[in-house]
């Protein structure tokens, strides 16, 4: 190797024999370094019983900082994907799968059934699930750009600050400082600073503010979710004309827009978040994929600023 560094590994093992756990622990000197032509080497632990190999792995790179924050978000995505399958799954069962607007009487019979329906409480605990794994990766983002020894000295207190308004005060002023004292970077200060909700045109619809708010409620309770009667489903061509015609037009609700878009697609039943920033009644999936896609935005921009 071209130059050597080394640390040397506490591992603890439990096993079981005749019934009975046994415990044992030993210390294993492992090299980590560069071999000759340059490229990085780390060394792997094989357990075999109460016995050790060690390996060298060549050309094997050392994992990326943010790693850890992209399986979080493929994992919630994936969440995100298999609530969308459960809550299709569960809605083919009930008695209208499809709403019929082209009978009043029915519809209004349809809707009156969704009124009543009961949404089972796993669909609230997984949206808690990907709310919870989103508000994660913010708080990963600070924990690594903060130094070693403020992570060693207050464990509690690193996480991604949100403010709804600017804290001026004092005791709001050291609250937010406290969260990011370990950072030395001020271009990451920056950056946090200026995704706080208190600077966006509205704090309330603040992606942001909207998963720290949401992740709070989860903490002591389920997340509120209802039956939101209904949404049009579109061809994915039509994907960024609906868009485009929801930011024109912010004050339509997601039934006004259903009526608009009649014609383009199936009104099916959906299951909505009651609040949801400023928005009363917002469908799950479409809720849960902007705020994803918000959150990966978030962590490229600092991903850039660690490479730069």
């Amino acid at each position: 190797m071209a130059r050597n560094r080394s640390l040397r590994l506490w591992a603890r093992f439990r096993f079981t024999y005749l019934g009975s756990p046994f415990f044992f622990q030993h210390s294993v000197h492992i090299a980590l370094g560069n071999l000759q032509d340059g490229s990085e080497c780390a060394s792997e632990l094989l357990i075999f019983g109460a016995g050790f190999r060690l390996h060298v792995l060549k050309n094997t790179p050392m994992p990326h900082p943010f790693d850890g924050i992209k399986e979080k978000l493929i994992r919630s995505n994936e969440h995100i994907r298999n609530l969308e399958l459960e809550l299709a799954t569960f809605f083919q069962g009930c008695e209208y799968p499809v709403l019929p607007e082209d009978d009043k009487q029915l519809l209004l019979d349809a809707i009156h059934y969704h009124q009543q329906l009961v949404i089972p409480p796993r669909f609230s605990v997984l949206a808690g699930e990907i709310i919870h794994q989103l508000r994660s990766c913010l708080d990963h983002l600070v924990w690594l750009f903060s130094s070693e020894e403020y992570r060693k000295q207050h464990l509690r207190k690193i996480e991604f600050p949100v403010f709804e308004k600017r804290p001026v005060d004092k005791n709001r002023g050291c609250l937010y400082e406290g969260k990011i004292k370990g950072i030395t970077n001020p271009k990451v200060l920056d950056l946090i600073e200026r995704l706080q909700p208190y600077n966006a045109p509205d704090p309330l619809e603040s992606p942001i503010l909207i998963i720290h708010n949401l992740d709070i409620t989860d903490k002591h309770r389920e997340v509120v979710l209802i039956d939101g009667i209904g949404t049009r489903e579109i061809p994915l061509n039509m994907g960024d004309v609906l868009a485009s015609y929801k930011r024109e037009h912010p004050e339509l609700s997601p039934v006004d827009i259903a009526i608009k878009f009649k014609g383009h697609g199936k009104l099916v039943p959906n299951v909505s978040f009651r609040k949801f920033g400023r928005r009363e009644i917002q469908p799950v999936i479409p809720a849960l994929m902007e705020l994803n896609n918000e959150v990966v935005r978030i962590v490229s921009q600092f991903d850039r600023l660690l490479q730069g």
